[in-house]
């Protein structure tokens, strides 16, 4: 049997003969696993890429496309080609849990850290308040200390220094120490070094100096640590005021994310599916349709706009995070906790509105429409009709659907982003692009996709 006491006993012993510091937990290891994380994704996504190259080599691809075009829903593979396929798809959401994994843990305990340092400055000047009264007294400044260190009070089970005119908690065990380094022979001067080192704080290690000297040098002592107790209060009231001043500009700042967030959601939903037809390639081309009017070729249903908007959304967050930090608390790795919360919230919030379903297990059949032959830029003579179901009941989310050509060539769906009717019923007009061959139109619902073909014959024929 493991006894427990035994490995307290060893890691005592460990801590004692290695110095283990905190930065070896909150930053190192952190980073270690996010790099871990990062790297194997890549080299699976890598082979995923490679494998589906290999696949698709080769003048197969149409017969593949004539054989499939019916066929819709999941592929029958193995679970290490499933797992991959997934690594592969989510590779952003694995980076983006990576860059949480990397900054969150030195995000908390940096927010930690300044709560506790703020602590231990104002509870400083309490202390320098209580050795100047004592000094006033007459008390030596070593006696001073040791007397304060005595004032211990017990309420719930923790203790902490109670004297006239403060009570002394997250600093109780450093003057502890500190009394207990002048009681066993050190001088007064490396006992407030010391626990000016133990706070962390610059501001105490300033103040922690000029008592030192100043009960070096003589004179009124008390007056000037008075002072010095005074000017402590001051400029952290002062700090506390700025603060708190610059809190609207948290605000403002959350708020200008959520904003962006509704923004893209409302693009997303209601104006992209008015400007599909786009051709950011070749707007002057003219398309002759049925009814003759002059349209824009289609080209931003090509896009992945949905998962280039959700990439926005979490760089934006981080560095709002960042800005936050450095605004308020003066210093970037404050706003790493920012960061994490404005990372989680969004990443949730993208997934329910901006982000399409997962549907793993969507099936889209074509149920008319497939097979059509028609002129290059023109207008297929049927619309093309699928039913996309979602464990056989109607799909509730929007699907895409893009039109793909010979040569890189793209045509248009019009509408090229849809919701299913109560039926799992979607309907669009597809417009051929200018070269003549085998187009594919895929109607993609979450990660699946169904597909359907097109045949543009060149009209000098």
């Amino acid at each position: 049997m493991i006894d427990i006491a035994e490995i307290r006993m060893l890691y005592r012993k460990f801590v004692l003969r290695h110095e283990v510091r905190k930065e070896y937990l909150t930053v190192l290891l952190p980073l270690v696993i996010a790099v871990i994380i990062i790297a194997s994704s890549l080299i699976i996504a890598n082979q995923v890429e490679s494998s589906e190259s290999d696949a698709l080599r080769g003048d197969l691809y149409e017969e593949y496309l004539r054989s499939i075009g019916r066929v819709t829903g999941e592929s029958k593979a193995t679970a290490e080609e499933i797992e991959r396929s997934w690594v592969a798809d989510h590779l952003d959401h694995i980076l983006i849990f990576a860059v949480l994994v990397a900054i969150m843990p030195y995000g908390i305990d940096s927010f930690i850290e300044r709560k506790r340092r703020r602590r231990y400055e104002e509870e400083y000047s309490e202390f320098l308040f209580e050795v100047s009264e004592l000094l006033r007294s007459g008390i030596d400044p070593i006696k001073a200390l040791i007397e304060i260190s005595r004032s211990e009070f017990n309420l719930d089970g923790r203790k902490f220094i109670k004297v006239p005119k403060a009570h002394l908690k997250a600093l109780t065990p450093l003057v502890q120490k500190a009394a207990s380094l002048v009681a066993i022979g050190k001088s007064f001067e490396y006992a407030m070094k010391r626990m000016a080192e133990d706070t962390g704080s610059e501001l105490v290690r300033k103040y922690a100096h000029l008592l030192v000297m100043a009960t070096y040098i003589g004179g009124d002592v008390s007056g000037i640590i008075l002072r010095a107790s005074s000017d402590m209060r001051t400029y952290l009231r002062i700090q506390k005021e700025k603060e708190s001043d610059l809190r609207q500009y948290v605000v403002i700042l959350y708020f200008a994310q959520g904003i962006l967030i509704a923004m893209i959601f409302m693009l997303i939903t209601y104006l992209l599916p008015y400007i599909e037809t786009v051709d950011l390639g070749g707007a002057g081309e003219i398309l002759f349709g049925s009814s003759n009017a002059i349209q824009l070729g289609g080209g931003l249903q090509d896009l992945e706009l949905e998962r280039y908007f959700f990439h926005l959304i979490i760089i934006n967050a981080l560095v709002i995070g960042l800005i936050i930090g450095k605004i308020v608390h003066g210093h970037l790795k404050h706003g790493l906790i920012h960061s994490s919360i404005l990372i989680i919230s969004s990443y949730i919030l993208s997934l329910m509105l901006i982000l399409p379903g997962g549907g793993g297990a969507v099936d889209i059949t074509v149920l008319s429409g497939d097979g059509q032959t028609g002129k290059p830029l023109a207008q297929l003579d049927e619309p093309l009709v699928f039913q996309v179901l979602e464990h056989g009941e109607p799909y509730r989310e929007h699907v895409t659907i893009s039109v793909k050509g010979p040569g890189g060539v793209s045509g248009s769906a019009r509408p090229n982003r849809i919701k299913p009717d109560d039926e799992g019923i979607i309907s669009t007009t597809i417009t051929l692009g200018k070269k003549p061959g085998l187009y594919t139109i895929t109607v993609k619902a979450g990660r699946s996709e169904g597909l359907a073909t097109a045949t543009a014959i060149d009209y000098r024929v």
